[in-house]
């Protein structure tokens, strides 16, 4: 099983705050054969120092200003040896044995270009919000509704990005979004495992930004000529679901 390698990317930038648990979670996983990848965009606080703490573990990192979070993945991706690449940002992690199932599935089927699983949404106390469960390849309007793929408990065949080159940098929010679209209607081969893979926590850049970034899915829908009325509905719907979730956390909060 070890003759699979996995290269997996971290991104940061000013990550202080919980880069070491994203860190330890890669380090600390069951299974061995993974090259890990740090890209800090220039961090100015104590990010550094902690990738140096750990740099006799980290195969390759770098730290220097880029043109945002796919920037830095393109970085990643042009040193990433790996059978499979995954990335992970720097306030996000890992289930210690999250690559191990990953693999073994990967084992028994090598034509699979993206492989995916389940996900955890955890506040910055490491608090669980909701579990969720992401929906199979043949479900109805997958990825035409939206992420129906987790990008943080994904991993893509090298040979995939090779193919179909970088994220856009032209799109500052949804870029991954756009990349998996335009994987799923070439038809390329995905496949869920039901296994919780990573803890996404709701700190990040997608969260602060909600509207900007399913703007930018509006867009990319109607780059690939989704219908304009399903564009629509799922416009709406998306924002008005995130909306409510805020209420309701809100009202938690005061009570």
């Amino acid at each position: 099983m070890n003759n699979i390698k996995i290269s997996i990317i971290t991104v940061v930038y000013n990550g202080e705050q919980f880069l070491e648990e994203t860190i330890l979670s890669v380090l600390n996983q069951s299974y061995e054969n993974i090259e890990y990848i740090i890209v800090d965009g220039g961090s100015t606080d104590g990010t550094v120092d902690i990738i140096k703490k750990y740099e006799d573990k980290i195969d390759y990192w770098i730290s220097e200003p880029d043109k945002g979070i796919y920037d830095a993945i393109n970085k990643g991706l042009k040193v990433a040896t790996g059978d499979y690449i995954g990335v992970i940002g720097g306030d996000d992690t890992y289930y210690p044995d999250a690559i191990e199932n990953i693999v073994k599935v990967l084992t028994t089927d090598l034509s699979i270009e993206l492989i995916y699983g389940n996900l955890t949404y955890i506040n910055e106390n490491n608090k669980v919000l909701r579990k969720s469960k992401s929906p199979l390849p043949n479900s109805k309007f997958f990825m035409i509704k939206g992420m129906s793929v987790p990008h943080v408990a994904s991993f893509v065949k090298k040979n995939i990005y090779n193919e179909y080159g970088n994220y856009k940098l032209d799109i500052k929010y949804a870029a991954d979004y756009d990349y998996y679209l335009n994987l799923y209607l070439h038809k390329v081969k995905f496949r869920h495992i039901n296994v919780y893979i990573s803890k996404f926590r709701n700190t990040g850049v997608t969260n602060r930004y909600m509207i900007q970034s399913n703007l930018e899915v509006f867009q990319i829908r109607k780059n690939y000529k989704i219908n304009f009325l399903i564009n629509g509905y799922y416009l709406v719907r998306t924002i008005l679901l995130k909306y409510l979730f805020l209420l309701k956390k809100d009202r938690r909060l005061k009570s």
